[in-house]
């Protein structure tokens, strides 16, 4: 599905796409924040190879992948806004 996933993301014209953690993590039931692999991609997803052809993929279609974390704790972080603050 990965060249459907970069081609919808490109007709919608978005030219990123982020991924939750992708490395190995303990949890299902997380968002793979406890991380245990850092250089292995968790298995959840698919092969290596799987993972490796949609990298290759988004960016020859000249998208770029990536995962932010902001540090919500960290002094130079944005202010948090409540979720009461964002308008329907």
């Amino acid at each position: 599905i990965a060249a459907d996933i970069v081609s919808y993301a490109r007709t919608m014209g978005f030219t990123h796409i982020e991924l939750l953690p992708i490395a190995e993590h303990p949890l299902d039931d997380s968002w793979g924040y406890q991380t245990t692999g850092y250089y292995a991609p968790t298995s959840r997803y698919g092969e290596p190879d799987d993972l490796r052809y949609l990298i290759d993929h988004a960016h020859a279609e000249g998208d770029l992948l990536g995962d932010r974390v902001p540090d919500d704790a960290h002094q130079s972080s944005p202010p948090r806004r409540p979720a009461s603050s964002f308008s329907r």
